[in-house]
C-alpha cells in the first residue's frame, strides 16, 4: 500500500547478509516527483550490510539490483553450507578463508576456453569476468592463491614491457569500476599500439573488442556512419565518466589508434557519447586527398 515499506527479496536467500530497508511506496512517479522522493537505490555499507533507500511507485515493475559482497569466497562457502543443510547433509565444520589443504580431494572442476571468456569480458564489458580473470592471472603467473594484489603486480610488469609508464597510472581493481583507477589517454594508446604490434595476440585481442554498429556495447552506436563495421573499441563508463579506446581504419586504409576520455560532466552520458561517435565516424571516413 501507499506509504508502506517496499518489499525486498535477497537472492540467494541467506542469513549472512543484513538489510536496512528505509524505502517507501508511492502512488505514482508523479507523486514521487511532487514530493521529491528519490528513486530506489541499494548500497553496501560495511561488510555485507545493504541499505535500500528511496521510493518505488506501485505501478512500477519489480526492480533488480546486483551488488558485490565482502569476502566473496567466504560468502560462497556460507551459501554452500546453507544449501547442504537444507538438503539434509550435516556440516559440522567452519567456513574459513585460507589455502586449500594438501590432502583435499577435488569433487568437481569446471574449465572453459579463455577466448569465450575474453569475448564476454570485452564485448559486453562484464566487470565480474574482469575481476575473476585478474585473480586467475595472479594464480598462474605469481602462484596461488590468486589475489588482486598479485594480479596488479603481474599487470604492472606487463605494462612496463609495453612501454607504458607505470608511474603515470594507478591500478585499483581488475574491472576499472573503482574511482581509484587513474590513467591517461596517452598510456592507453601506448598499450593499444603494443597489442597491435604483437602478432602473437593481435588478432585474438581485436576479435574481443566491440564493433561499431554491430555488437557488444557498440551495437547501437555509429550505425550508418563510416565507422560502422570498421571501428573496434572498448567502452568505459562511470557516473560522470565516459571513455572509448581502440582502433579504426580511414577511408584510405590508414590505421588509427585512439583513446577518448571524458569526465566531470553532469547527468546522462548520452551527449558525450554522441561526441565520441562523431569523432569515430570522422576518423573512419577521413581522406588525406
Amino acid at each position: 500500500r501507499i506509504g508502506e515499506i517496499a518489499q525486498v527479496q535477497i537472492v540467494p536467500n541467506t542469513p549472512h547478509t543484513d538489510i536496512i530497508n528505509t524505502s517507501v511506496t508511492a502512488a505514482s512517479k508523479a507523486q514521487m516527483d511532487s514530493l521529491r522522493l528519490p528513486s530506489l537505490s541499494v548500497s553496501r555499507r560495511g561488510a555485507n550490510v545493504f541499505v535500500v533507500e528511496g521510493a518505488l511507485a506501485l505501478a512500477e515493475k519489480p526492480q533488480k539490483f546486483e551488488r558485490t559482497v565482502a569476502q566473496p569466497e567466504v560468502f560462497a562457502g556460507q551459501i554452500l553450507r546453507e544449501l547442504l543443510r537444507q538438503n539434509g547433509i550435516k556440516f559440522n565444520g567452519s567456513v574459513l578463508r585460507g589455502l586449500r589443504p594438501a590432502q583435499a580431494v577435488t569433487l568437481a572442476e569446471h574449465r572453459a576456453p579463455l577466448m569465450p571468456l575474453l569475448l564476454n569480458l570485452n564485448k559486453i564489458s562484464d566487470n565480474l569476468s574482469a575481476e575473476l580473470l585478474l585473480k586467475v592471472v595472479a594464480a598462474e603467473r605469481a602462484g596461488r592463491p590468486g589475489t588482486g594484489e598479485k594480479g596488479m603486480s603481474v599487470i604492472r610488469r606487463f605494462l612496463a614491457t609495453a612501454q607504458v609508464d607505470t608511474n603515470a597510472l594507478n591500478l585499483a581493481d581488475g574491472s576499472g569500476v573503482s574511482r581509484y583507477n587513474l590513467i591517461t589517454p596517452d598510456e592507453i594508446v601506448k598499450l593499444l599500439i603494443a597489442m597491435w604490434r604483437d602478432f602473437s595476440v593481435r588478432n585474438e585481442f581485436l576479435t574481443t573488442l566491440p564493433i561499431a554498429g554491430v555488437d557488444g556495447t557498440l551495437a547501437n552506436r555509429m550505425k550508418g556512419t563510416a565507422a560502422a563495421g570498421i571501428l573496434r573499441a572498448k567502452t568505459g563508463s562511470l557516473s560522470g565518466v565516459s571513455s572509448l579506446s581502440g582502433y579504426t581504419t580511414t577511408a584510405e586504409g590508414e590505421e588509427i589508434v585512439f583513446a577518448m576520455m571524458m569526465q566531470h560532466f553532469l547527468g546522462s552520458a548520452g551527449g558525450v557519447r554522441r561526441v565520441q561517435d562523431k569523432i569515430g565516424a570522422e576518423m573512419s571516413g577521413f581522406r588525406r586527398r
